[in-house]
């Protein structure tokens, strides 16, 4: 018994250093585990037992009054089945403009300023990509915790400006269409800071193992029982 409060106190620690993350979505279904606005999905399909959304192209989801519009972090486990030529990630203006965040032949790109090195993205293969914007408009883009560009965003194309700060994810604007894979999503991780890189870097994934799962939260059950008796 001593063991395992000593190992749920070590998870609980763990979890409370960690930068707290303001919505988190498992992709068993669409809600938000913090209970946010759930996402709006245009076909694709949940997996529950794997907690993954697989979606055709252009079958991507779009998220409303969750994410700040200026100062965020958005962090995601995705593999795209094509990564040649252009690839939607995230559209940031309500699908009407061509700017955006993208895979473009195997690098992270947020057009039309910047590209990171080739060879980020490869098809079929699970990357975890991370995007923040601090307030002076730092916008810096990460694959698996790793710098990939960084550029001053004066102009705002990295703002979500459109009404509730709609986001639209593996979604083309009208603009050119036809920029997306089909592909899936392993969870999406939002926060309402710009992480800097170190924290970026360190961030883990949001699923546990079922064991790990399962110990965080009956560590959490029991801080909050011994929260209650000592009140």
């Amino acid at each position: 018994m001593r063991s395992l409060i000593t190992a749920l106190a070590l998870s609980t620690a763990a979890l409370a250093q960690a930068a707290s993350p303001t919505h988190v979505y498992l992709m068993n279904d669409g809600t938000d585990l913090f209970g946010g606005s759930s996402l709006t999905t245009f076909g694709g399909n949940f997996t529950t037992s794997a907690g993954r959304y697989s979606f055709g192209a252009n079958q991507g989801f779009s998220l409303e009054s969750a994410v700040n519009a200026n100062v965020y972090t958005l962090d995601f486990a995705v593999s795209l089945d094509a990564v040649s030529g252009y690839r939607r990630l995230v559209d940031f203006k309500n699908l009407t403009v061509d700017a955006g965040l993208y895979n473009l032949n195997t690098g992270l790109n947020f057009y039309p300023v910047t590209t990171g090195p080739s060879g980020a993205f490869a098809a079929g293969q699970e990357v975890r990509v991370t995007l923040t914007r601090d307030a002076a408009g730092l916008l810096t883009g990460y694959v698996d915790g790793t710098q990939q560009f960084q550029i001053d965003d004066a102009a705002q194309r990295a703002t979500f400006s459109s009404g509730n700060a709609i986001a639209y994810f593996f979604r083309d604007d009208t603009a050119v269409s036809g920029e997306v894979s089909a592909g899936s999503i392993d969870y999406l991780r939002i926060y309402d800071s710009a992480l800097s890189a170190v924290e970026v870097a360190s961030l883990a994934s949001p699923v546990p193992e079922p064991a790990t799962g399962l110990m965080a939260a009956a560590g959490l059950g029991l801080f909050a029982l011994l929260r209650r008796r000592r009140a």
